[in-house]
């Protein structure tokens, strides 16, 4: 056995940190990220993104390092195991008097280890026969370091995102303090067109982020070009998203100086529109990080491959539907039967968990206020919690549902948000395939909800 080693590489990582404790870290400062967004922190939250990139960074050298490692020990443990099993089998064939006395040594040392006959005879058998687990060293070290990067793994991707949205959820936030404080306002006409041309902006990340991974799974064989592609757009989205949230959060706040939101419909849109796109960002971000530590592990060239075969019978954009898009006063007017699915925009109202008649179950219920008419409209999300997805009184909201015309709860007119099956549309959408591989770590469409809002804004 030539291309043995004296390198005590199974050994490393991480000489004074395992696995372990890195992920424990990791683990006690998702708490401190949760506990600071709860208190509205926002200066220590903006910190506080640092220190979970830290965190990030150190689980994905942690995992570099452990997969190049393996790769380093595997010719020797390929060696070894293959030297070892030859021996053996060389042993159990000879019959000299040398060797039969080698094979009663074995077993009388496995006797003295074991403290058992029987045990130790079968130790031997097994080694004579090549099957024991001491001919498998490559391929236990090879599966333990599959399974430890993947846990750190998905660490690093949790710690990643949560980075990247402690720093915008506490852009948004400051500014829209920041900018309240100031007294200035209300909005003007170019802050509109400062809103619409980040819009545009982040549209043009957005697709063309997605466009370019797509299209290298679809054609190109390139794992080393496809982890280099994923590196640079989570550059780019780093760096946008908090900038697009402080505007955001900013002209939020110009939006509340107005004495009545009444005739504002193009301004919240424009930052609903705003808020959508980083949240889909944030996704292509989380994907990005997830190429990043698949492509470090010992199996990366596996799941490359499974990866490049997602887009052989999926299409690349989302198939979720949104129905036709009607305003809030033409619903209370009568357009639009029982059972039909459309779009709504409106500011929130009422919102409150309460008794479902139908089934006895508790729901979310909400108004949701045209701000062209002034006039407004139930809304229902069947047994589930808007208010545990973020969802206040004052924001402005888009969302998909059912008409429902006789219905108790509904009055004249409401309407059930539509539930998105990402697990069914994942089957021919790679976009929604993405998003609901990703649902651990986005708030994409939690509990598949059919809706996008902002901040609440408040008037004075």
């Amino acid at each position: 056995m030539t291309g043995l080693s004296a390198l005590p590489l199974e050994l490393f990582p991480p000489f004074t940190s395992t696995a372990t404790v890195k992920i424990a870290a990791a683990n006690a400062a998702e708490e401190t990220f949760r506990s600071l967004l709860v208190a509205r922190s926002w200066d220590l939250l903006h910190a506080h993104s640092a220190t979970l990139a830290g965190h990030a960074a150190a689980l994905l050298a942690h995992a570099q390092a452990r997969a190049h490692l393996v790769a380093r020990q595997t010719p020797a443990l390929a060696e070894r195991d293959a030297g070892l099993a030859q021996a053996f089998a060389a042993l159990a064939a000879d019959r000299s008097a040398g060797a039969t006395a080698l094979r009663d040594a074995v077993l009388a040392q496995a006797t003295a280890q074991l403290g058992d006959a029987a045990a130790a005879q079968a130790l031997l058998d097994a080694l004579l026969a090549g099957n024991h687990p001491l001919f498998e060293a490559r391929a236990a070290e090879r599966s333990a370091a599959v399974a430890e990067v993947d846990v750190v793994g998905t660490a690093c991707v949790q710690l990643a995102v949560l980075s990247h949205r402690a720093a915008g959820e506490s852009a948004l936030h400051k500014a829209y303090d920041v900018t309240r404080d100031q007294g200035v306002g209300p909005d003007r006409p170019a802050d509109l067109q400062v809103l619409r041309d980040e819009a545009d902006g982040l549209r043009s990340l957005h697709d063309d982020a997605v466009g370019a991974l797509f299209a290298h799974l679809d054609t190109e064989d390139d794992r080393d070009g496809f982890a280099d592609l994923a590196v640079a757009l989570a550059a780019r989205i780093e760096a946008r998203g908090p900038v697009a949230a402080m505007l955001v959060g900013s002209y939020l706040a110009l939006l509340s100086r107005r004495p009545d939101v009444q005739g504002s419909l193009a301004e919240h849109r424009a930052a609903l529109d705003v808020v959508e796109l980083v949240e889909r960002l944030r996704v292509v971000h989380a994907y990005s990080w997830l190429v990043r530590t698949e492509l470090v592990g010992p199996d990366a060239g596996r799941w490359y491959s499974h990866e490049r075969r997602r887009t052989d019978a999926r299409t690349q954009p989302s198939l979720v539907v949104t129905g036709q898009s009607l305003a809030v006063q033409e619903l209370v007017d009568g357009t639009g039967a029982e059972g039909d699915l459309v779009t709504v925009e409106g500011v929130v109202d009422a919102l409150a968990i309460d008794d479902d008649p139908s089934p006895p179950k508790f729901s979310t219920f909400c108004d949701i206020v045209d701000l062209a008419s002034g006039g407004s409209l139930r809304v229902r999300a069947h047994m589930f919690s808007l208010l545990n997805n973020g969802l206040q009184d004052g924001a402005f909201t888009r969302l998909t549902g059912f008409v429902r015309r006789s219905a108790p709860w509904a009055g004249p007119v409401g309407l059930d948000v539509d539930r998105v099956d990402l697990t069914d549309l994942a089957r021919q959408s790679w976009y929604d395939d993405m998003t609901a591989r990703l649902r651990p770590h986005v708030l994409l469409r939690p509990d598949g909800m059919s809706m996008f809002f902002t901040p609440p804004v408040r008037t004075e």
